[in-house]
């Protein structure tokens, strides 16, 4: 495969658990206020740059165990600045809500 095609492949796949999560958080946390027209599209390109330079450490790289290591702290970092990026604009924080969710009181 070319390199572009691998290149757009590693950047869609790196953003696809943070995407995955943004939509995730406006339909079950839709009380967001104008704090979205902000927060949504900053996680958005601070998950592009994270994505950004995963692809280019991992080309540096040798051996799969780091790659695969260095892509499992990528996807984490991301879903970790979605929540912290996502806006709430009453009630307890959305990663308090979130724990809630999962696990009840």
């Amino acid at each position: 495969m070319t390199k572009i095609f691998m290149f757009v492949l590693k950047f869609c796949l790196g953003l696809l658990p943070s995407i995955l999560l943004i939509a995730w958080l406006l339909r079950q946390f839709p009380h967001t206020g104008l704090g979205r027209i902000i927060g949504v599209p900053m996680a958005v390109l601070v998950n592009v740059v994270i994505v950004i330079a995963g692809i280019m450490l991992s080309a540096r790289i040798d051996g799969k165990a780091y790659q695969y290591l260095l892509w499992t702290v990528v996807v984490l970092l991301t879903l970790a600045v979605t929540l912290f990026f996502y806006p709430q604009d009453y009630g307890p924080p959305i990663t308090v809500k979130i724990w809630q969710y999962f696990f009840g009181q």
